[in-house]
């Protein structure tokens, strides 16, 4: 399907539901093929709407004629993700499904909305990712437009203006044809751009709150897209077409960043979910994508949803500061979801802080009459949850482009992923962090064996068997990203070395149940059987282990982790060589002088990183586990990016043929600030024509729309321990609806 020519988009936001942290953890939602299956059977005849996306090569007016022989109309082209949108009778919907020629039809699903000085500030959360070591420099967003998909921005209140007076929103989008008035009427989008871009210190000298409350880039621009309808509604095709519109405007409006504090209530793939392919249209077409992790907590399918869930964009959890300046003892909050997708990528990219953060008000918004007691000052309100923790990254985003404006968007993801703060007492591993297997002079590998992760040398260069057939990454031999890597595990070597005080490891530490410490053998340290480590129900507890000569496991021994302890945490800090017996499951990071040998059948979730020696495989495997750390910004500006992230990451398979359609490599070998500009896209797949004055609109005082709220609570946004009224936040997720809000309000 090449380069259709598109009718009038609208754009729309999704009924999003503000992703803000909710008294309990979500059940999980049904498939979107098990939903179809199911409006199927139950109403065949019952007229829906579906996202249908279509296979390479298949031409728009092949596409159309196959809709319209399963009675189906199409109401709307979606190039970015090869597809229509189409209302048809549920039965042809699911028949149209199992055609040759599409890819997926999904039905329309809601989504949910998951010169400054720091002197005077009241809250803690640009401290604690270092924001104000940036503002110090000057750097403070200036110039860089933020897109915010959201409820709209009370766009009047000096908080978004500049000195001068004039706003900072520089174009308004009423994306939904169905919303008719501005202004933010939930708050939830006012919040959430306040955090990105607020500034309290173009307030009157009198006011109190003057200088108290600043966003993290507070001279960001901002451009505000509603895709909500006037009864808060708003569904996953509406934020699909509004990602169309943020990236054939991203030169106009400069839009270097988009935030998502959403999240689709139906779980898939990456690889199938259309939403999905939209953000990675956007990132491939050099935006910076910022979406909300979401707040299911640990519940097995907490990170299955678009589009936290995809593995290019920046999925952001949240931390509690805890009241403190010291990020040394923040947390992972309770809510934040967290886990391996479906499609086995490690979720969230990394932390912020996202519990009882203060950002503006929007004046007689639902928030305010939800949660009174929730109102700090006047203007401003305590909230929590992923969508506060997601626009921290956005903000720091947009500072790293302001001072280094030549960086594409894998590149941003790099440097603020690897420039996290590490649990306390835990090394950093910097750069080696995204490789399974690190190696000084050779890599060998006998039988099947599958490394997770990427694979890297330095500085040999002897990958033999079929090492470099089994890696799911990429393969780096003596070059300068396996150089940084080597160099980042010396480091992180140095720093496993030091921990005191160390309790004295035994000789054998099998059969043991070990809290989390250090602990040290001046010689060597054996395992026989199963070692027990007990993070006691901390997910950020470290368990460093110091071997003065070696490391050897008995065959069939194993490391077993309970009560929150994560691979990604444990470091074995070996003074010469490590050996593994055959069939040992293992879990930690290997962080060895000089080499590593993996007898058959072993199975470690970690890494296996050599600084001299070679690393030998037998029939294993090994998977690179990751943590989400806390982001540090200050730590990001002046660091390497390497090549970036996302290295050897296959798109969504209807964004691929959607970015050659526009002219845009899918391999971004070449990709560069020249390639991802508007010069590389064709007028005969967009056409600005379609936009007119009453669809978008620049530097109108504010967007607004109703928010659909399900997962938000007073629980988690005050700072005492006020419960949430169960007669106004006892809504399930699938039945909130506006009315509902209504009714409850007027008790």
């Amino acid at each position: 399907m090449s380069r259709w020519r598109g009718r009038t988009v609208t754009v729309l936001l999704a009924a999003a539901v503000p992703l803000v942290a909710s008294g309990s953890v979500a059940q999980a939602a049904p498939s979107a093929q098990a939903r179809l299956a199911s409006v199927a059977r139950k109403a065949p005849n019952r007229t829906v709407v579906a996202i249908v996306q279509f296979k390479r090569g298949v031409s728009e007016r092949k596409a159309r004629a196959l809709v319209r022989s399963h009675h189906g109309r199409v109401t709307d082209r979606l190039p970015s993700i090869n597809g229509f949108a189409v209302k048809l009778p549920a039965r042809e919907a699911r028949a149209l499904r199992r055609s040759k020629h599409v890819l997926n039809v999904t039905l329309n699903t809601r989504v949910r909305p998951t010169g400054v000085e720091a002197g005077s500030l009241a809250t803690t959360y640009p401290k604690t990712i270092g924001a104000d070591k940036l503002w110090a420099a000057g750097i403070t967003g200036k110039g860089v437009g933020v897109a915010v998909v959201d409820s709209g921005i009370n766009g009047d209140m000096p908080d978004f203006k500049n000195a001068d007076g004039s706003s900072r929103i520089t174009a308004n989008v009423i994306a939904n044809p169905d919303a008719t008035r501005p202004g933010d009427d939930v708050g939830h989008g006012t919040h959430v751009a306040g955090i990105i871009a607020g500034n309290s210190l173009n307030r009157d000298i009198a006011d109190p709150a003057r200088g108290a409350y600043v966003g993290i880039a507070p001279e960001a621009d901002l451009v505000a897209v509603k895709t909500a309808d006037d009864d808060g509604d708003s569904t996953v095709l509406d934020v699909i077409t509004a990602l169309q519109f943020i990236v054939d405007h991203k030169d106009d409006l400069n839009i270097r960043v988009v935030n998502l504090s959403v999240s689709s209530d139906t779980p898939a793939s990456y690889r199938e979910d259309p939403l999905d392919a939209a953000v990675e249209f956007a990132w491939h077409a050099g935006i910076v994508v910022v979406a909300a992790a979401g707040n299911r907590g640990a519940a097995a399918d907490a990170v299955h949803y678009a589009p936290g869930n995809d593995p290019y964009v920046i999925s952001v959890g949240a931390t509690d500061e805890v009241g403190t300046l010291d990020p040394s003892d923040d947390v992972t909050a309770t809510f934040s979801s967290r886990g391996v997708t479906q499609d086995g990528v490690a979720k969230p990219d990394l932390l912020a802080p996202g519990a009882r953060i203060v950002a503006p008000l929007a004046m007689g918004s639902a928030f305010q009459a939800l949660c009174p007691d929730c109102v700090v000052g006047a203007d401003y309100l305590r909230m929590g949850g992923t969508s506060m923790s997601a626009p921290v990254v956005a903000g720091a985003a947009a500072l790293l482009l302001q001072a280094r404006p030549e960086l594409n968007p894998d590149e941003v993801k790099a440097l603020l992923t690897a420039s996290t703060s590490a649990p306390a007492g835990g090394p950093r591993l910097g750069t080696a962090d995204s490789f399974a297997v690190l190696a000084g002079s050779t890599v060998t590998n006998t039988g099947p064996s599958r490394m997770n992760g990427n694979l890297g040398l330095y500085p040999g260069t002897a990958v033999t068997g079929s090492a470099a057939e089994t890696v799911s990454g990429t393969t780096y031999a003596a070059n300068a990203a396996a150089l940084k890597a080597k160099s980042d595990l010396t480091s992180a070597y140095s720093d496993a070395a030091g921990p005191t005080p160390a309790v004295t490891a035994p000789g054998d530490i099998g059969g043991l149940t070990l809290a989390p410490g250090t602990y040290r053998s001046g010689s060597s340290i054996g395992l026989t059987g199963t070692l027990t480590l007990d993070g006691q129900g901390d997910p950020n507890a470290v368990f460093v282990f110091q071997a003065g000569s070696t490391l050897i496991t008995a065959s069939g021994s194993r490391v077993k982790l309970v009560n929150g302890a994560q691979a990604c945490n444990v470091f074995w800090q070996v003074g010469s060589s490590a050996t593994l017996g055959t069939t040992t499951v293992f879990a930690g990071n290997i962080l060895a002088l000089t080499s590593i040998t993996m007898n058959n059948g072993v199975t470690v979730t970690g890494r296996a990183l050599a600084r001299n020696g070679a690393v030998t495989l037998i029939n294993d495997t090994i998977t690179a586990p990751h943590c989400a750390g806390e982001l540090d910004v200050s730590r990001a500006l002046p660091a390497d990016a390497g090549v970036g992230a996302n290295q050897g990451v296959q798109p969504n398979e209807a964004v691929a043929e959607a970015l050659v359609a526009a002219g845009i490599d899918p391999t971004r070998s070449s990709w560069t600030r020249s390639s991802w500009t508007r010069s590389s896209w064709t007028r005969s797949s967009w056409t600005r024509s379609s936009w007119t004055r009453s669809s978008w609109t620049a530097a109108e005082p504010g967007i607004a729309a109703p928010w659909a709220s399900a997962t938000w609570t007073c629980a988690t946004c005050t700072s005492g321990d006020a419960a949430a009224d169960p007669a106004r936040f006892a809504a399930s997720l699938s039945s909130w609806t506006r009315s509902w809000w209504s009714s409850h309000l007027q008790r």
